[in-house]
């Protein structure tokens, strides 16, 4: 039986999801181990997951998301020049 587009992309988020689960668990083995909001931003963002999927993930608002990651796209053109 042939897949149909949407189960297809369907099956490709789902995976999507699932590596980004993954990837999460492998950062934080510990559970006395706190990550900063900030810290899961960056990693949910490198991971390519959407601003407005982070922003659900973590309970912050969409703006705080897109606040996050400017300041530290800023913070990374500065050092660049700096260095």
């Amino acid at each position: 039986m042939e897949d149909t587009t949407s189960e297809a992309a369907f099956r490709q988020e789902l995976l999507a999801r699932l590596d980004i689960l993954i990837a999460l668990l492998l950062d934080n083995p510990g559970a006395e181990e706190v990550t900063s909001i900030t810290a899961k931003i960056l990693r949910l963002n490198a991971l390519g997951v959407s601003q407005k999927q982070i922003s659900g993930i973590v309970g912050k608002p969409g703006n705080y998301v897109s606040s996050v990651l400017a300041q530290d796209k800023k913070r990374k053109t500065k050092k660049r020049s700096d260095g």
